[in-house]
Formats: C-alpha cells, sequence, structure tokens
C-alpha cells in the first residue's frame, strides 16, 4: 500500500473534518471513485485535496465548504490519490543538529 502524508492549506475541507495544518493520509491512486475525497493536481502545478462528485453528468472536484469554484474533471486533472484520513495537530520534528546534542 502507498501510502503518504500532506499538511493542508486552507479551510475548504473544514465540513469533512480537515483543517488548516492536519496531516492528510493519501493512499496513491490515480483512479479513485465518485463520492470519495481525493488528492488531484491541477495544471501540473496546483495540488488540492477536494470530494470527487459528479454534476450535471460531469465529474467535478468540490470543496465541503461549498463556497469555492467546482474544478471539472478534464485534461488538466491529474488524480494522486485518495484522502484514507487526517491527523489534527500534526507538529513536523524539528531536525537533530548541534544544538541538540546531549553533553
Amino acid at each position: 500500500t502507498d501510502l503518504f502524508g500532506v499538511i493542508a492549506q486552507g479551510g475548504s475541507m473544514a465540513t469533512a473534518k480537515i483543517d488548516d495544518g492536519d496531516l492528510v493520509i493519501i493512499r496513491a491512486d490515480t483512479n479513485p471513485d465518485v463520492g470519495e475525497r481525493v488528492l488531484a493536481c491541477i495544471d501540473e502545478r496546483d495540488y488540492t485535496v477536494k470530494k470527487l462528485v459528479t454534476r450535471d453528468g460531469q465529474r467535478v472536484l468540490e470543496s465541503c465548504d461549498g463556497r469555492r469554484s467546482r474544478i471539472p474533471v478534464d485534461e488538466r486533472v491529474t488524480f494522486i490519490g485518495r484522502v484514507v484520513g487526517s491527523m489534527r495537530g500534526y507538529v513536523e520534528p524539528e531536525a537533530d543538529g548541534p544544538d541538540d546534542a546531549e553533553s
């Protein structure tokens, strides 16, 4: 299983219990199902976590707060994986350096 984590930025998925600064756990999957929360890349440079839904017969990426524009799933969208969990209050460990050495 290919799992990895990304740090969420922004609050568009707060109603899905993913808040700014949360560690989002992703399972690599380039073909997610409608209804799943996904990590997608737009135009090969912008990454977003959204819900994959169908609206008017077309698959779109939608924020859970409903305040952001829907993103049509077209040639600009590459699926990276699906969300399998999140961790609130994650703090990146600091790198050990010479100042951290015990004497």
